[in-house]
């Protein structure tokens, strides 16, 4: 994660140019003649009809890519050691397309055919030792068929590149025909189609019931291991925002509890503890008791609802601005919240990371010290499992209800405060059966001497080319210190926003810039 967020990692390669491969495929199938059977031309020619859309469609789990691992690119100097050379097109991206490239390009057809899946096992059995997030062995082998095409794009995409030497056409036209003939005996064509829409756009992916509920702990899980659900609303007139996030480190053996109440021209209302005892966890329930929490969710429809039943006592902030300079507030006041998020859309599964964003209507009620809102408002909730790092790079995420009932979510990875081109989330119009993912997000902000946000403004784009752009105003401020156990530290900047789009149209909700403390002190 921290390298893909790094600016020359979101650079673009010729080996994954749509533009490229339409250029070069009729005049290849035009050189090639007899050589290449009817078959294989117009399977070409089928996957230039879909290379956009295979390209948008990254499955999790991502991760560094060679982008040219192949057998002559290893050096084995003994039985048990290997080293890859010629890293120069390293990037992020699927895990499984080094896998396949090296099988489809690295082996003869006979080989393959008898031993792919035996040897992919043992990859999967071997990766998932140490992974944070084991991956199910039908799962990888569907990623590694899809990431079988990317063979047949290097070859056609460098076509022009190579030197017209017999040895360079034998190459090419080999290794072409090991990508094609892995390609089709796979499936690859079946899986791609099946996961576009018109062959242009992914279809987003879908979170199973069953995510709801607690994952088990990965034994590569390690410190920054971390499952959290997260829950927020927006009053639509902006007189309240809230959010809970409560988050597991079951190799830390404790719950972060991080909230935050705060209204116009009021105290904001922190809701803290960094060393809460582990949750107790029943089939779609959860409950957590300390001191000055008692915390208690549960799921009474998987994908569809959610209930959180919270007494706690806040720690009131005048200047929340203080929080970030070790202030001790300024009081305490009792805040109970009785409020259930209803599914109000379509989740949003991220590509990057296990993890699902679920737009809602929210009702209920929230009493501070004595004072009762009863809440109808939009509002967002989230559930992730994976290695959480807090400190290491920074980011953008926000989540916006509008008055004209869509709903936008987006995130993007920044380095020293510069957007990195790394981002994903979602626009959802009235009336969408399907989410609009996003493809590209362009944050603008100031900050203010005490290191809160003074202005900001926010333009999208999305998979079907219609851009979203919108100026936020600030309504309320929950900042949060975050130390990770290796004393780095960042500065979580949370606001409670009031939107509006180019088009006028009126929103809120909450946003939030990750400021790594080793990235400003640059």
């Amino acid at each position: 994660m921290k390298a893909g967020s790094l600016k020359w990692f979101g650079k673009e390669m010729l080996f994954l140019d749509p533009a490229t491969y339409l250029a070069n495929v009729g005049p290849y199938i035009k050189s090639q003649g007899d050589r290449l059977t009817p078959e294989k031309a117009e399977y070409l020619t089928w996957f230039g009809s879909q290379y956009s859309g295979w390209v948008s469609d990254l499955r999790p789990p991502l991760g560094l890519c060679h982008h040219d691992y192949r057998s002559d690119n290893l050096i084995f100097p003994s039985a048990d050691h290997c080293v890859a050379v010629d890293w120069q097109t390293l990037r992020w991206g699927p895990a499984m397309r080094d896998v396949a490239y090296y099988m489809a390009s690295s082996l003869t057809a006979e080989v393959r055919r008898k031993h792919d899946r035996e040897l992919f096992k043992i990859y999967i059995d071997e990766l998932n030792s140490k992974a944070s997030v084991p991956w199910a062995l039908g799962t990888a082998w569907e990623e590694y068929c899809r990431q079988t095409l990317y063979g047949i794009s290097v070859v056609i995409n460098t076509r022009s590149n190579i030197e017209e030497s017999e040895r360079g056409l034998i190459l090419c036209q080999t290794l072409l025909d090991r990508f094609l003939d892995t390609a089709m005996e796979c499936g690859a064509r079946e899986k791609v189609e099946s996961a576009l829409i018109d062959g242009k756009v992914p279809k987003p992916l879908l979170a199973a019931p069953d995510d709801e509920d607690m994952h088990p702990v990965p034994g590569g899980g390690g410190e920054l291991w971390n499952e959290s659900y997260y829950n927020d609303f927006g009053s639509p007139d902006g007189s309240l925002g809230f959010y809970i996030r409560v988050g597991q480190q079951a190799n830390l053996n404790r719950s972060m509890i991080y909230g935050a109440v705060v209204r116009p021209n009021r105290p904001s209302i922190m809701i803290l503890d960094e060393n809460a005892p582990l949750a107790v966890n029943q089939p779609f329930r959860q409950t957590v008791t300390t001191p000055k929490v008692k915390y208690e969710h549960f799921i009474s429809e998987p994908l569809k609802t959610m209930t959180i039943k919270m007494t706690a006592i806040g720690r009131v902030y005048e200047d929340p601005a203080s929080i970030l300079k070790g202030g001790i507030g300024d009081g305490d006041e009792t805040v109970v919240v009785n409020l259930t998020w209803k599914t109000q859309g379509a989740l949003h599964k991220w590509r990057l990371t296990p993890r699902y964003e679920v737009p809602c209507r929210v009702t209920g009620t929230v009493t501070i010290d004595g004072e009762t809102y009863e809440i109808n408002a939009g509002g967002q909730r989230d559930h992730s499992w994976s290695r959480r790092d807090w400190v290491t790079f920074g980011w953008t995420w926000g989540c916006f209800h509008f008055t004209d009932q869509s709903h936008t979510n987006h995130y993007a990875a920044l380095t020293n405060r510069e957007p990195t081109g790394q981002c994903f989330g979602y626009i959802q119009r009235p009336g969408d059966a399907l989410i609009n993912e996003v493809v590209g997000a362009v944050p603008t902000t100031s900050f203010l001497d005490n290191g809160l946000v003074d202005q900001t403004s926010l333009s999208l784009a999305t998979v079907d080319g219609s851009p979203v752009s919108m100026t936020m105003k600030i309504i309320g401020e929950a900042p949060l210190v975050i130390v990770q156990g290796d004393g780095r530290s960042t500065y979580l900047l949370r606001s409670y926003v009031q939107l509006t789009t180019l088009e006028g149209v009126i929103g809120h909700g909450w946003v939030e810039w990750n400021q790594p403390q080793h990235e400003v002190a640059k």
